[in-house]
């Protein structure tokens, strides 16, 4: 007889700590997940990297995927055997409109995680990586907002920055609660989970039903800011370097190799002024709607407002 899996689905947002939780989540024995660590079958997530498109293979591990077949999806999961719960870790799907839809579809009863980071921190946070990584080539942070929050063309994960969009966190997660109840909806912190792991883990394996005493190896991450380490390495990777599109054919140790050779630990710059308006008059009305929201506590509230005057 076949064994029938519960399901859970870490659906974002994009650089709030969805790789960590991955990791963590990985070493409990009631979870399995899979070798890709972003799948993005549930949204209409693409790629400019060719690798992304290629099928995984079982004996590697891969961060990213755009897998769209449903034959492949299901062959990552194949190996699941006395586990309680299958996930899927892709953060596409906060920001996709048509995935709350889709997931629920498949898997109506499955639990839904998601962790929020101040929006303003989130939005500078990734333009500085796409800068160091020679993705983004506008030096002014502000200028880098407007310029992809204007663009109506086209609004596809993958394709545009989405540095505002990721960060309207209120009309996401009301697309969830088209579909999931609330109390298969956990929003996490991500001050939390930073400056507390062991207390977030055990929340999320409480909200799982899972056993919440399991001894997490919790490594200590700096998160320091990195930056090139000298112009040749930045000329490289400002002319798109193709290198860091196929890390996932490396070794680990290979690839923090690699990585000391391009980049450095220095002190992070601090944000323009001017984007900081910016970014407090886009995001206003919809942080406000979050407050006093039954998912978000008054501390939590407080964290994600803190760059707003008087909390919000």
């Amino acid at each position: 007889m076949t064994k029938t899996f519960k399901r859970f689905f870490v659906i974002g947002t994009a650089k709030s700590g969805t790789t960590s939780i991955y990791q963590y989540l990985s070493q409990h024995p009631e979870i399995f997940l899979p070798n890709v660590k972003e799948i993005h079958y549930y949204s209409d997530a693409t790629s400019k990297v060719d690798f992304d498109f290629i099928k995984p293979k079982k004996n590697k591990t891969y961060h990213t995927k755009v897998i769209k077949d449903k034959k492949t999806y299901n062959s990552l999961f194949e190996n699941a055997t006395t586990e309680t719960y299958l996930g899927d870790c892709s953060p596409s799907y906060f920001y996709d409109k048509k995935a709350a839809r889709k997931i629920f579809n498949d898997y109506p009863k499955a639990k839904i995680i998601v962790v929020l980071r101040d929006p303003i921190d989130r939005a500078y946070s990734q333009y500085l990586m796409e800068r160091r990584l020679g993705i983004e080539a506008n030096d002014n942070f502000l200028d880098a907002l407007k310029s992809d929050f204007q663009n109506t063309k086209q609004r596809i994960w993958g394709i545009d920055h989405l540095y505002v969009d990721h960060g309207m966190y209120y009309h996401q997660l009301q697309e969830y609660r088209k579909f999931f109840r609330d109390d298969q909806i956990l929003c996490v912190s991500f001050q939390d989970l930073t400056k507390d792991t062991e207390k977030s883990l055990k929340e999320i394996s409480r909200f799982l039903e899972i056993d919440s005493n399991f001894p997490f190896e919790l490594e200590i991450v700096h998160n320091k800011y990195k930056t090139h380490r000298n112009s040749l390495t930045k000329i490289i990777l400002n002319h798109k370097s193709k290198l860091f599109s196929v890390m996932d054919y490396f070794p680990k140790s290979t690839i923090d190799f690699i990585k000391g050779i391009f980049f450095k630990e220095t002190d992070k710059p601090i944000m323009d002024k001017n984007a900081l308006k910016y970014l407090q008059k886009v995001y206003d009305q919809d942080i406000k709607n979050l407050k006093n929201d039954s998912l978000i506590s008054s501390d939590f509230y407080n964290y994600l407002t803190r760059h707003f005057e008087n909390g919000e």
